[in-house]
């Protein structure tokens, strides 16, 4: 689990666990939820060190901090984890000649693997969105598209029936009670379709490079109209 420090209350107030967190700034260590005020000077100086000692609720953690250069005792401080956090893993014997891996919340610099204790460093893990594409059709004679159906300048362009689209799956835009549909690849590139005038594929796949299929009365025809995998002969 990992622990931080807890914003220290006045006297006879108890410590509040979810008050936790310090940030870098410049070469100190101030508290989140109070930034003005300094938790540790010159942070780098010290190792934090745990005594694995709780308190009686389980949620305060006692942290002493040694002074690097002497390894005499400094001070402690009560620590708690911050919305149930926790290392995912650390693989290898640390230290070590061999360079071993910090994988999950940590990673270490090229060239300083294998030691935790110094190069080891939060590493933010982004979120990664993967769009779904799928496939629709024009279902009306004929439909405007828009690059933003929010603005009355914006540009639009004219589809006609049976014209197929790529588009993102679940992505859905409503202007005044309307529902739109994100769609690609027409004269305007990316661009929004009423749905009213859109009618969805869910199990066209075309494969690669191969020909849009034939649409006749708002349904797909030919070979496998609603390809339930991939053409044959498509490279």
């Amino acid at each position: 689990m990992l622990y931080a420090p807890v914003y220290p209350p006045p006297d006879g107030v108890n410590y509040d666990p979810e008050l936790c967190g310090v940030s870098v700034k410049g070469s100190d260590l101030v508290y989140r939820v109070q930034p003005t005020e300094v938790f540790l000077a010159n942070w780098e100086d010290y190792n934090l060190v745990s005594t694995d000692v709780l308190d009686s609720s389980g949620k305060l953690l006692k942290v002493n901090i040694y002074e690097k250069a002497t390894g005499a005792l400094f001070g402690n401080y009560q620590a708690s984890n911050c919305g149930g956090r926790g290392v995912i893993k650390i693989g290898g014997d640390q230290p070590a000649i061999n360079a071993n891996w910090i994988g999950g919340m940590y990673r270490s610099p090229v060239g300083n693997v294998g030691n935790p204790s110094e190069s080891g460093g939060p590493e933010v893990l982004k979120p990664v969105y993967a769009v779904k594409n799928g496939y629709g059709f024009v279902n009306t004679n004929r439909a405007t598209i828009y690059t933003d159906p929010t603005s009355t300048t914006a540009a639009t362009a004219s589809v006609k029936f049976g014209q197929l689209f790529t588009t993102e799956a679940g992505v859905e835009l409503v202007v005044d009670g309307v529902t739109y549909n994100f769609i690609g690849g027409t004269t305007l590139g990316k661009a929004w379709i009423k749905v009213i005038d859109f009618r969805l594929i869910t199990s066209y796949d075309p494969g690669k490079n191969c020909e849009e299929p034939v649409i006749s009365e708002g349904v797909p025809e030919g070979v496998n109209p609603l390809q339930t995998g991939p053409l044959e002969g498509c490279e």
